[in-house]
């Protein structure tokens, strides 16, 4: 298995220090606050400071979400390819 994958399946800066998969607290925050824009009609979405993706992968999961841009200008190589793997089947959006 790829090494990258195993690092994404495992890794989240979203849930640091503690990472708790059987609680969805830690993103329950950014549900509604997508929820709250996108019934008032947000449809195109900068996210910056996007690291390795999760909130991208969140945002775009929206189907209101028509467009997302993300800016993160400290990508290392590593992070950049941990995001491109993470939202490699949202290239659409």
């Amino acid at each position: 298995m790829n090494s990258d994958f195993l690092y994404l399946a495992n890794h989240s800066s979203r849930f640091f220090p503690q990472w708790n998969n059987r609680c969805g607290e830690q993103i329950t925050g950014l549900i509604q606050l997508i929820q709250h824009a996108t019934t008032r009609g947000a449809k195109i979405w900068c996210e910056i400071g996007s690291n390795i993706g999760e909130s991208a992968l969140i945002i775009s999961s929206f189907k209101e979400v028509e467009k997302l841009y993300c800016i993160d200008p400290l990508w290392d190589e590593r992070q950049y390819n941990q995001f491109l793997l993470r939202t490699r089947h949202l290239r659409h959006k």
